[in-house]
């Protein structure tokens, strides 16, 4: 896959909720992504609230994954999985301001079989300030659909 991939064949989001520009390079294990923070976004206009960071490094894990398979040959639509969290986000900034350039960065630090796996992300400045660091959790299920539409019982 060339370094600037269509991040659309890699993420199932779509704006107003995208929040990845563009894949500058990945491997088996990580990503490099950039998004500017545009001047309105679907969490208003102005300053994007920092928070949005563990969203923006969640699809930078979904671009990972989907790479990898695009490495492997695949051909289907970018597949989905379930953000079960941090135990910590570590935020330098309130805000992410309009025009702000992010560079996000996401590597594997677990896996396992069933489909959890745990990954370190980082954003910086374009003039590599760390702005975020985390641990995001996440669930890969075989088959997304099926997994949120199951009822809880009783």
């Amino acid at each position: 896959m060339d370094a600037e991939t269509d991040i659309l064949k890699l993420v199932p989001h779509r704006p107003p909720t995208l929040l990845i520009d563009r894949v500058v390079r990945h491997d088996a294990e990580s990503l490099e992504a950039i998004y500017r923070v545009p001047e309105s976004s679907f969490l208003g206009r102005g300053p994007m609230p920092a928070y949005a960071g563990i969203e923006i490094l969640a699809q930078a894990i979904a671009a990972l994954e989907n790479a990898r398979g695009r490495d492997r040959g695949e051909t289907r639509p970018p597949t989905m999985g379930v953000l079960l969290g941090t135990r910590s986000y570590r935020c330098e900034v309130p805000t992410f301001d309009p025009g702000e350039e992010l560079r996000i960065t996401v590597r594997e630090k677990m896996s396992d079989p069933s489909g959890f796996g745990a990954f370190e992300g980082i954003l910086d400045g374009a003039d590599g300030t760390r702005l975020v660091e985390s641990v995001i959790k996440v669930y890969r299920p075989p088959n997304f659909w099926a997994y949120i539409s199951r009822t809880p019982t009783p």
